[in-house]
């Protein structure tokens, strides 16, 4: 027979023990995210941010830990330079780094698809297309002030910059 006294222990170790098990760990997965940014060019923060989700230089990958820098890194993006699908490929790229959050500017209709598959990805929208460095966008994250996206923004083939044509170098308009 347990007595009362001897009940409230074992409820006092039970909490604990559930507390410590299952509170703890989640805590700490909580406080510890990975963010990638679009940029123009492997400097860092400092870099300025790529609007073009899939025609940009690479990502810059901010690890946060308790909403504190922890590391940065830049990841290339093989798929700027390519002749199509580039949106795709770019999403492939974000699908293996493990990220927690993806600020972009254009997002065309195939890279929203291949996004959707990132499991417990957050793709933000940087709406404003004035300069900014990924030092500036990632405070615009920390402070909460950019919305979700979930459906393309920009027609596709948006960032590919084909120019003025064939006609333009013989003075044709």
């Amino acid at each position: 027979m347990i007595r009362k006294g001897q009940l409230n222990l074992y409820k006092l170790t039970l909490l604990y023990y559930l507390e410590y098990t299952f509170t703890t760990p989640i805590k700490m997965i909580i406080l510890e995210q990975k963010v990638a940014f679009c940029c123009q060019n492997p400097g860092g923060l400092s870099s300025g941010f790529d609007f073009r989700f899939g025609r940009c230089a690479g990502l810059t990958v901010v690890t946060l830990e308790d909403k504190n820098v922890k590391s940065v890194n830049f990841v290339e993006n093989s798929a700027a330079q390519s002749f199509g699908g580039a949106g795709v490929e770019t999403a492939s790229l974000v699908g293996n780094l493990s990220l927690n959050a993806l600020v972009l500017g254009f997002l065309g209709p195939n890279a929203v698809l291949a996004l959707k598959h990132v499991p417990g990805l957050k793709v933000l929208w940087l709406r404003n297309n004035k300069t900014y460095t990924v030092k500036e966008a990632l405070d615009l994250y920390l402070a909460g002030s950019l919305p979700e996206i979930k459906e393309a923004n920009v027609n596709p083939h948006h960032g590919m910059g084909m120019g003025q044509g064939q006609g333009s170098r013989f003075g044709i308009q």
